[in-house]
């Protein structure tokens, strides 16, 4: 079962401190090779969140595709872990959370995508009935779009547990404006 960690940190406002984050971030990812465990990484920009504009605030997602929960546990508890955590905590204004979500599926598709737009469900209705309604909304995005889009589900885990979450990469940000900006969405 693969895993799909993703960090939405908070990264220090300071135009410097961004600045720097920008350069030293993306080499830091480098270190996670197939050794930890990690199979896919995924550094982006946030552009939208609830249907806001927030791309000036420079948020950002990092995703991390883990071979199973062993792996993503086992590096928690390593020296590559430690050595990675002291190289960005001069950037966070707060500690990352990571929301682990596990599938059958593997998330890296939808994740090199040029846009990729995450949903996450919570409520009252079960997996299965999240999972069939997931499955109509992709049904839906295909048709209207005219395209086979990538889509990718996996249930929370952990302090996630009973949480859904999609993901639609886009091949442009005009499509996924096209698609949910028309009155059939």
């Amino acid at each position: 079962m693969a895993i799909t960690e993703l960090i939405f940190p908070s990264i220090k406002p300071e135009p410097a401190i961004r600045d720097a984050f920008d350069k030293y971030f993306p080499a830091a990812l480098q270190q996670f090779g197939s050794e930890s465990g990690v199979t896919a990484t995924h550094l982006g920009r946030i552009l939208r969140e609830d249907g806001l504009d927030i791309e000036a605030e420079r948020r950002i997602l990092l995703a991390f595709e883990w071979q199973g929960p062993e792996s993503f546990d086992g590096f928690l508890d390593s020296e590559q872990f430690e050595a990675f955590k002291a190289g960005v905590y001069e950037y966070l204004a707060a500690p990352a959370a990571p929301q682990l979500y596990a599938s059958e599926n593997r998330s890296v598709e939808c994740l090199k995508s040029p846009i990729t737009q995450v949903f996450k469900v919570e409520g009252d209705t079960s997996e299965e009935e999240r999972k069939n309604a997931w499955d109509e909304f992709v049904a839906a995005v295909d048709a209207k779009s005219g395209k086979d889009v990538k889509s990718f589900s996996a249930v929370g885990m952990r302090s996630f547990e009973g949480v859904f979450m999609g993901m639609i990469g886009w091949e442009s940000l005009e499509l996924l404006e096209e698609v949910c900006d028309s009155e059939a969405f």
